[in-house]
């Protein structure tokens, strides 16, 4: 599973379902975006200062790659 975290838009406000969306068709992203208010999550896996943050869970919620850009062979790696 990849999931990407946004915490704040360019306002500093916590982002609506709308600017999700619109961030992960900015990006071109398929999998979950999902919002996360002052950075309460993001702060733990963020290693770069970049944004958006994506992390590739394992089977068992296992954490394999963090805050990189994930790909599909990243993925069928990862698979059982």
């Amino acid at each position: 599973m990849i999931i990407s975290l946004l915490a704040e838009t360019n306002a500093g406000t916590a982002p609506t379902a709308d600017e999700l969306m619109d961030w992960a068709s900015d990006y071109g992203l398929t999998t979950p975006v999902l919002s996360d208010a002052s950075w309460g999550v993001s702060n733990r896996y963020e290693e770069d200062g970049g944004i958006p943050t994506q992390t590739l869970l394992g089977p068992g919620m296992e954490i394999i790659l963090v805050d990189e850009w994930v790909s599909d062979s990243d993925i069928e790696a990862a698979l059982p």
